[in-house]
Parts: structure tokens; C-alpha cells; sequence
């Protein structure tokens, strides 16, 4: 295998030896092949079992390979995939192979000489950085933490750690995400792991020791109708202490207890799974002894034809209240982004000792702690390693990342930087309109419909990317409180309100963005929201391939990035009201992640500028 491209030529003489021809045939194809990504050795005793293989395929003709050869070779000049670089790399990587054919029976992790296999997804080499780290996931058995950036290519680490581990290794592998579509794209680009999101695991392994079948589990959520039937709720039944809330308002929080509960590492029902909107200690004891109930009803099953009524998170948290654990022929967990790991599935982690833990996140892009995610990145114990270069942006977006996190309270020990330095990127500041945007992103629901107001208006195509109806909920309901027609305020955040400015001092006392927010536009829009909300739902397309910009929350597009992406004023309100609280830290990361989903320029308010730099000054001075 030393001769790694012999000349096509050879191929075409007719005096060549026949078995030459085919070994040349077979080498070639092996090597392309490996180029493509179609196949890649994990040792040299696999790459030699591979060559064999294909060499004695009977069925397979020296034509067939040679036209296969062709087709493989012009696809890899095409897309200028056969760079000298990934050459080189392909037989250093050959000739250690080489160098270990004596020792076939031992189980090394990679060392220091030895040239990383690069990504299969991306087809590149890592960076000096990202070589070190992989060097030292694969060197022990510990638990480890990984603190990437956003834009530094997590995932592409770890999916080179597992390609340069053991191939024993590698069969007892696991790679875990909260997030389906970054699983699916792991299934289809790292070889011999096993992908799963927290919950598909938890339902394969915890289905059958659970009371429910296969056909109970599903997203067809139990109406509000159907818990006050069984619950015994009647429409004009009060809650003790909150007269407000009656029949199926009164269902409605208790489903929420009872998910914040199946979300938490707890192992009962308690007082903090109850809404914090829910002041009076009389109407908290009530909720919570409906919660308990209905639990106690999902856990008979006894809601009868209600098929599909089951989450998969609920099969996630009985099995971790059994004691449930990974898998016994797990060896080694990748968690990828482990800042948004539940409570419930971290339980079943720490009833696994045996299994090495990878962790992957961002402490800095945790915003999904309202529905119970727990920051695992602080509670794992392990070294931390760190990749702070980013594929994504250049050097003023980083400056700008950098600005963010400077202000947060447990400031980060390193900063961003890019890894191409030369790489244009923008920070553009506006004092109007939002334009020449692929992307606007707003702090909190509410802000939505002021963006989609304005670009509706001005005949703009946009895309929500929300549920509309989740969007606008919040915005209607707190339009009839506003007006005093409290048979129609229903939505949990704003159910348990009788005046509209109980619902402003509880946001004001309570730091609630979305309620601070959902408030000032009411009272400035209340004669056209209605109309609004139905306007703008007619005007924004479908897809978002059929729109000139797309519009949603920060929460919703984690792990998405855009060429422009446009801020909305919102930011800097939340960020003034939180200023003198703990919640700013919060507020800070929302920031962060918004302004990280820019590759080439980004689009913020003066004021926020100014606010942010003045922040990053005072940050210098009291270091």
C-alpha cells in the first residue's frame, strides 16, 4: 500500500500483469473510496481485511472497478475534494497504519505521532487546537468536559475523537443530543456510533418497564377538557385562594406541574414545580395535589381510549425513577450539548458510574432552564478542555461575543477569537429600520409582533419561524385582561391575574421579560392587535424558502447560523430591566447566542452598542 496513486496510465497497459492490474484496481478504488468518505479504516488490520475483501470479490470485474474508479474520480475533482493537503494527510495516515501492523492486538488510543483522521461531514483537518483536544479524549478513560464556543466545531471534534479511537471502542460508543436534527446528521456521518436523542434512548430502553405500550406513547397531549373530567373539575370550580382560576385554566397549570416535574431530577411532585405566577400558598397546595393525581392517572392509564397521550419525555422519567441507567455495553457517552440536559436524563447519568462521559456545551448558550434544563457542564466533574477558535465568523462578530460575555457576572477565563482571521465579518449599528437582513431575531415572543407588524406593512415577505398560535396566544390573552374580559384571558402565564396591574407588578417584581414586553405593546397597540395578529398571520409565508427574511425568537434557532442576521430593540429593554438582578446573566446568554448566529455581519442597535461597550470598559477597569 505504499504506492498510494499509482498512475491511471498503468491502469491501461495491456502487457501489465493481470493480478498487477487488479491489486492496482483495488488499491486505487480503496484510496478514493477513503476520499469520498464511502469508507474509512479504523486500523491497519481493517484497512488490509478491506483490501482482501475487494480483491477477491468475485463478482465484481476489473472493468466494473474501473468504471466505478472513473465515476469516484471525476465526483472528487469536482467538488475539489482531492487537495494535496487531505493527500498527504491519507498516507501518513496509510504508512502508520503500517507501522502498527505488529502489534494487531492492542487496544492504543491515539498518540502524539500519529496524524489525525479528519471529519467525514467536513472533510478537513483539525486545527491545532482541536488536535489537542482530540488527543486527550482519546488518551484516557476519564470524564471530560469539552467548552467550545459558539462556531468552534464541537460536534466535528468529537466525531473525530471517536474516528482516531479503538474500533472496539468505537461499537460501544454512544452520542447523545437533546436536539433531533443534530442526531440525524451524526447517524449519517460518523461511522459505528450509536445516536440517539435523551428521550429516544429513554424510551428504548425504559418502554417495557413502564406501564404503557407502544400505542400509548405519542404527542397528542391530553385536552384541558379531559384532565378537569377526570380531575373532577367542573367550569365553575375555584381555586382555593385564587378565585380567578376556574375549571380549565386550573387544568391547564396543573399539566404544566406535572411536565415541569417529568423535566427535573426530582423524585416527587413539589412546591417548586409549581409556576412562581401562583403567589397564594393555599391555591400552590391545591395545583399540587392535582398534579399528583393526574401523574397518578398517566401512571395507571387511566384515561382509557386516549391513545398517543404519552410523551416520550414521561417513559424518559419513569425509567430514571426505576434507577434507570446507559445501557450495559455503553463504554463511552458523547453528550453534545450538555447545557441544555434535563434533570431527568441526568439522573439516569449518574446511575451509570461505569461509562466515561464526554461532555460538549457551551456554558454560555444555556437558555432552556425555564423547562427544566440543568447546566451539566458545571454539575459533571472532569478536566474542562476548551476550543475558543470559530469556523463561522470573523474577527468583529468574535470582538462583539467577547463584549457580551465580558458583562456577565462568572465572566469565561478565555475569549473567542477566529480561526481565519482574514475572514470579513460586520457590526453594523441602526437607529430605524431593521433591513438587508436573512434573518431578525427578538428577545421574547411578544417583540415578534412588532417586527411582524412593520415588515407587513412595508410589503415584506417574512417567515414565522414559530407556531403561530403559541405566538399569539400570550399577546390575545393579555389583550382581554387589559380590557377586563377575563372569561377569555386563558393562557398560564396570565390565568391567574384579575387586573391588569397585578399582572405589571407581578412582572415588574418578578423580572418577567415576556410579561414586561407583552405588557408595553398592549397598552400601545390595543385598538389594532387583534386585526394585527390576523394580518400578519395572512401575510407570512409558508416556507421559509418562499420568504425574503426570516423571523423568530433566539430560543428557536440554536444551532442555525445566517450570512446577516438583524436584532430586534428588545434585547436591550430586557437587558435594562434585569440589569440589577441575578436574571441578567440569563439575558446576556440569549444576547450571546443571537449575535453568534452571524457568519458575515450583524445588525444591533446604537443604543445596545453603546450599552455593551460601556459594559465591556467597566469589565476592563475592575479586572
Amino acid at each position: 500500500m505504499k504506492n498510494l496513486i499509482p498512475h491511471y496510465s498503468s491502469l491501461l497497459n495491456v502487457a501489465l500483469d493481470k493480478n498487477l492490474r487488479r491489486i492496482r484496481l483495488v488499491e486505487l478504488l480503496t484510496y478514493l473510496d477513503i476520499e469520498s468518505g464511502e469508507f474509512w479504516p479504523n486500523s491497519y488490520q481493517h484497512l488490509i481485511e478491506e483490501f482482501r475483501r475487494r480483491l477477491h470479490d468475485s463478482e465484481t470485474t476489473d472493468t466494473d472497478m474501473l468504471l466505478r474508479l472513473i465515476d469516484l474520480s471525476d465526483k472528487i475533482n469536482t467538488e475539489g475534494r482531492q487537495s494535496l493537503s487531505s493527500l498527504k494527510n491519507t498516507q501518513r495516515v496509510y504508512e502508520q497504519f503500517e507501522r502498527e501492523d505488529n502489534q494487531p492486538q492492542a487496544k492504543p488510543n491515539i498518540q502524539a505521532s500519529r496524524p489525525i483522521i479528519p471529519a467525514r461531514s467536513t472533510n478537513l483537518t483539525p486545527t491545532e487546537e482541536q488536535e489537542t483536544v482530540i488527543q486527550t479524549l482519546t488518551d484516557t478513560t476519564d470524564t471530560l468536559k469539552l467548552q467550545g464556543y459558539a462556531g468552534c466545531g464541537k460536534t466535528s471534534v468529537i466525531e473525530m475523537a471517536h474516528l482516531n479511537s479503538h474500533h472496539d471502542l468505537q461499537a460501544n460508543t454512544f452520542y447523545m443530543a437533546f436536539n433531533k436534527g443534530i442526531v440525524t446528521s451524526v447517524e449519517k456521518t460518523i461511522p459505528n456510533i450509536t445516536a440517539l436523542t435523551f428521550d429516544s434512548l429513554g424510551y428504548k430502553q425504559g418502554l417495557e418497564r413502564s406501564p404503557w405500550t407502544r400505542d400509548d406513547i405519542g404527542f397528542e397531549k391530553l385536552s384541558n377538557i379531559d384532565i378537569s373530567r377526570y380531575l373532577g373539575i367542573q367550569p365553575n370550580h375555584q381555586l382555593d385562594g385564587n378565585k380567578e382560576l376556574k375549571g380549565n385554566k386550573i387544568s391547564k397549570l396543573v399539566a404544566i406541574i406535572v411536565e415541569n416535574f417529568t423535566n427535573s431530577a426530582d423524585d416527587t411532585l413539589n412546591d417548586k414545580h409549581v409556576p412562581s405566577v401562583i403567589e397564594n400558598e393555599d391555591a400552590r397546595k391545591q395545583l399540587l395535589y392535582y398534579a399528583n393525581s393526574l401523574w397518578d392517572a398517566y401512571l395507571t392509564n387511566s384515561f382509557g381510549s386516549n391513545a398517543n397521550s404519552i410523551p416520550p419525555s414521561f417513559v424518559t422519567k419513569y425509567w430514571s425513577l426505576l434507577g434507570g441507567s446507559l445501557p450495559d455495553h455503553c463504554e463511552r457517552l458523547f453528550l453534545d450539548e450538555a447545557q441544555d440536559l434535563n434533570g431527568s436524563f441526568y439522573s439516569i447519568i449518574k446511575n451509570s458510574p461505569n461509562v466515561q462521559i464526554i461532555a460538549a456545551g457551551d456554558h454560555f448558550q444555556q437558555l432552556y432552564g425555564w423547562r427544566g434544563a440543568i447546566n451539566s457542564m458545571e454539575l459533571i466533574g472532569g478536566e474542562e478542555l476548551s476550543i475558543t477558535q470559530s469556523f463561522r465568523y470573523g474577527s468583529n462578530i468574535a470582538q462583539l461575543a467577547n463584549k457580551v460575555l465580558s458583562a456577565l457576572k462568572k465572566k469565561p477565563s478565555d475569549s473567542i477569537s477566529s480561526f481565519d482571521q482574514d475572514k470579513s465579518s460586520k457590526v453594523i449599528t441602526y437607529n430605524s429600520a431593521l433591513l438587508d437582513c436573512d434573518v431578525i431575531l427578538t428577545r421574547g415572543r411578544a417583540s415578534v409582533y412588532s417586527v411582524a407588524k412593520s415588515l407587513s406593512e412595508n410589503k415584506q415577505s417574512f417567515y414565522l419561524n414559530l407556531d403561530f398560535s403559541e405566538f399569539s396566544s400570550l399577546l390575545i390573552s393579555a389583550y382581554h385582561l387589559y380590557k377586563g374580559e377575563l372569561s377569555n384571558n386563558n393562557h398560564p402565564k396570565l390565568c391567574a391575574f384579575s387586573r391588569w396591574s397585578e399582572m405589571l407588578a407581578y412582572a415588574e417584581t418578578a423580572i418577567d421579560s415576556d410579561l414586561l414586553l407583552c405588557g408595553k405593546l398592549v397598552e400601545k397597540h390595543a385598538g389594532t392587535l387583534l386585526d394585527d395578529l390576523q394580518k400578519i398571520k395572512k401575510r407570512a409565508a409558508k416556507f421559509e424558502k418562499d420568504a425574503n427574511v426570516v423571523l423568530s425568537t433566539t430560543h428557536r434557532i440554536k444551532g442555525r447560523d445566517w450570512k446577516r442576521v438583524g436584532l430586534a430593540e428588545d434585547f436591550l429593554y430586557c437587558l435594562q430591566h434585569h440589569e440589577e438582578s441575578e436574571k441578567l446573566d440569563d439575558e446576556l446568554k440569549v444576547l450571546y447566542v443571537a449575535v453568534t448566529r452571524a457568519k458575515e455581519s450583524v445588525l444591533i442597535t446604537e443604543d445596545l452598542n453603546e450599552w455593551l461597550s460601556n459594559k465591556a470598559k467597566h469589565a476592563k477597569t475592575n479586572k
